[in-house]
């Protein structure tokens, strides 16, 4: 399987939206795997368009022609220029010309592009070190313009290019869609052309059987423009192709965006979780060895299970005290109860035996347990099947309340050594799960808290 997610724009820091596309896609992904998939994860990078024309124009006129030294200054200069452009539209049309000439291969043009993504990706994979977040591959769409002449040349040659106002597009109106633009009248290329390619480039590659863009739901009439055209074009793998959509983050009841400034970053919220998980173990565990790392663990846990705790499709409204909450349904609640089993399996000075008697486990809270254990495999399954991470995410909750349950109302290590053991093997099988649950989403298991 083939699993295009992450997907961010160059040239702008990663906002806090970016960690639906990114986490969902590193779950899916780690999923698929535990299921007996062969996986390739690629980050399909922003990195060309007319976007770029946009920061070409911007650093000629509001830079003196250099580019800002951070990726927090190059998105003020890219407000700016929205700014202005609103004013006079000779700035927008500036853009369009500066982006041709990218095209084009102008030097100058593809000196700035090239230090604006190297710029960007360093910030970047500041961040996705800090999630433990991997590709198999990072691969822009400026990774396919080779490829664009032969795409648009195969779209003529079997007739599905069509002049609309002096632009190139197929025409989907048969299927209720607008037309899918392929090249603007300047000549400049689209995302779907490039999205045509990527797709063409990957089956040659993989020859997959199955393609997932975790992408949101605002790009749904684009990838249904983008399969029809490539069943157009007569690639039947175009059926096991599908968008994954997810919903919006809104801030302060508007969805975030960078022209506008309204920008979350995700960099701060995880430094705001991080402080907030080290003042607690500063309070209830001051001598916890290792603690900038378990807090690390912990504060990036809050933020990333309260995103996957919910269903992909619905909007998250971001909200920093429940964002960074490790009260009731949270990764830090899954940790810590993580945690507290490793330290009863500690504490007992013993190797917990798979071999041991379950069958002393005869009460009701023991064998709620057990058949959360039991569960595991096809919840697991479950996830995959609906691409939806959320399901071993609520799994994980209710194994961890009703172990609770049970280690509220009954000893571990009681004076039955065979009632001790199996309690033990129990408390390790569900260390274990849970250990395991909170990998496939990308969560750290401390041994400590």
């Amino acid at each position: 399987m083939v699993i295009d997610y992450g997907s961010p724009n160059v040239g702008k820091p990663l906002a806090f939206h970016h960690i639906r596309s990114t986490m969902l896609g590193a779950s899916l992904a780690r999923l698929h795997r535990a299921a007996g998939w062969e996986v390739v994860g690629i980050n399909h990078l922003g990195d060309w368009g007319t976007t770029f024309g946009k920061h070409l124009v911007a650093i000629r006129r509001l830079a003196g022609g250099r580019v800002p030294p951070t990726i927090k200054e190059l998105l003020g200069l890219y407000v700016r220029y929205h700014e202005e452009a609103e004013k006079d539209p000779a700035w927008a049309d500036e853009a369009r010309e500066a982006f041709v000439r990218l095209e084009d291969g102008q030097p100058e043009e593809r000196r700035l592009w090239e230090e604006i993504r190297a710029m960007t990706l360093r910030d970047f994979q500041e961040v996705y070190d800090l999630l433990g977040v991997k590709w198999d591959l990072i691969r822009g769409e400026s990774a396919y313009l080779e490829m664009l002449p032969a795409v648009c040349a195969e779209l003529e040659a079997k007739g599905l290019l069509t002049e609309s106002e002096g632009a190139q597009v197929v025409d989907l109106s048969r299927f209720g869609m607008p037309p899918c633009l392929i090249r603007k009248q300047d000549g400049s290329t689209l995302y779907a052309t490039r999205d045509i390619a990527a797709a063409l480039w990957r089956w040659q590659e993989y020859r997959f059987d199955r393609m997932l863009y975790v992408v949101d739901r605002g790009q749904s009439l684009h990838f249904r423009q983008l399969f029809q055209v490539l069943e157009l074009m007569g690639y039947d793998w175009v059926s096991r192709c599908a968008h994954v959509p997810f919903g919006l983050v809104l801030f302060e009841g508007e969805k975030t965006g960078s022209r506008k400034g309204n920008v979350v970053f995700l960099k701060d919220v995880f430094e705001q979780a991080v402080t907030r998980a080290d003042a607690v173990i500063q309070e209830k565990n001051p001598a916890l060895a290792d603690r900038a790392r378990v807090a690390q663990e912990v504060g990036t846990g809050a933020v990333v299970f309260q995103d996957l705790k919910n269903r992909r499709v619905r909007d998250v409204k971001f909200d920093w005290d429940k964002m960074l909450s490790f009260e009731g349904e949270t990764g830090p609640y899954l940790q810590y109860t993580h945690a507290r089993l490793a330290s009863v399996v500690r504490k007992s000075g013993r190797v917990p035996s798979a071999a041991a008697d379950w069958a002393r486990l005869t009460t009701p809270e023991e064998g709620e347990v057990i058949q959360q254990l039991a569960a595991y495999p096809r919840r697991v399954q479950d996830g995959v099947a609906a691409a939806e991470p959320s399901l071993v995410a609520g799994y994980l909750l209710e194994l961890a309340a009703d172990f609770n349950k049970f280690y509220n109302h009954h000893r571990v290590l009681v004076d039955d050594p065979g009632l001790s053991n199996a309690r033990l093997a129990m408390v390790e099988a569900v260390r274990r799960v849970l250990a395991d649950g909170l990998s496939l989403l990308s969560l750290a298991a401390p041994g400590e808290m």
